[in-house]
């Protein structure tokens, strides 16, 4: 899964930038509109992400 930062607005007009984990963009675009948010902007984070039990 990746991980996608969004940008955009609330339904009351405020930004908003959330991190939404997804299998796809789609998928990730969907959560999001699910919530409310007209989307601006989204891009695939490259950003590293692991857990400790993956470095043992």
């Amino acid at each position: 899964m990746a991980t996608y930062v969004v940008t955009g607005r609330s339904k009351t007009g405020k930004p908003v930038r959330q991190k939404v984990d997804a299998a796809s963009q789609a998928e990730a675009r969907t959560l999001i509109k699910e919530q409310g948010v007209h989307i601006q902007d989204i891009k695939e984070s490259k950003g590293m992400s692991f857990s400790l039990a993956d470095i043992q």
